[in-house]
């Protein structure tokens, strides 16, 4: 069906809360809003330049108008400039009809790859999504969708190296004071096989593969969990070719 629009429809009693829309071969999931809508979120990822561009959906289930307003951090906590609409904007301001819903996206010029997070806040409560694209040319190479992160102090993630698989995690810290964060990895039987502590500035970022922290794990398959002593929000990163051009958005998972 290459080229051509696929609609894809199920048939049964009960249907996973995904919405699946298909075009070519390059597709993504966007999670339905159940009950996530908060008047703050978090996106613990934003890509810019080189390849990379980032969508974000933002929708409002209320019943009166609403702004959002977003705002991008890098690595250290600074503001951190994303060409959007043809300019170089630190924020960026979203109007929502009541019921209604808004898409934007980076431009995909920035000259080097821009890495950071982005905190999302409106008077009412809103629920969105991020969409993250490579590109080739004008042509979509990949594209993965996650919903935005839950603000946790305890999570884990699921990441392996089977194959030609490499997981990453990435972690923003909304905190105005520096937190440190305690990352352990752990077996596919829940054993821990390694620890490794960062310290996040206030409003900072990172974004790795796990082998970055932990050394060489071949064929490795397991957990990575999260312990910061403040709430932080993350989310995994899962590619999956030797060219590192296919990739998933893997959500996190709290632990009580």
């Amino acid at each position: 069906m290459r080229g051509r629009r696929v609609d894809l429809r199920i048939q049964a009693r009960t249907c996973s809360k995904t919405n699946l829309d298909a075009f070519s071969q390059v597709f993504s999931t966007i999670p339905v809003l159940i009950d996530e809508a908060s008047t703050t979120l978090y996106f613990p990822q934003v890509a810019d330049g080189g390849t990379y561009r980032t969508n974000f959906i933002l929708l409002n289930p209320g019943t009166s108008p609403a702004t959002a307003r977003l705002e991008f951090y890098d690595d250290d906590g600074n503001p951190l400039g994303l060409p959007i609409g043809g300019l170089v904007r630190t924020s960026h301001e979203v109007q929502l009809s009541s019921r209604g819903a808004a898409r934007f996206l980076t431009d995909g010029t920035s000259t080097s790859v821009k890495v950071g997070w982005v905190k999302v806040t409106c008077p009412t409560a809103i629920g969105g999504s991020s969409i993250f694209q490579t590109l080739n040319g004008n042509v979509i190479t990949s594209e993965a969708g996650v919903a935005s992160s839950p603000y946790l102090s305890r999570f884990t993630v699921y990441v392996e190296t089977a194959g030609s698989a490499w997981s990453g995690l990435a972690i923003c810290n909304p905190g105005s004071s520096a937190v440190d964060v305690t990352l352990k990895l752990r077996d596919s039987s829940g054993a821990q096989r390694d620890t490794f502590i960062l310290r996040l500035p206030a409003r900072g970022h990172v974004a790795r593969f796990f082998t970055q922290w932990f050394g060489d794990y071949p064929n490795f398959e397991g957990t990575l969990e999260v312990v910061s002593s403040t709430p932080v929000s993350g989310v995994a990163l899962r590619y999956d070719n030797p060219g590192l051009t296919v990739f998933a958005t893997l959500p996190v998972v709290a632990i009580q």
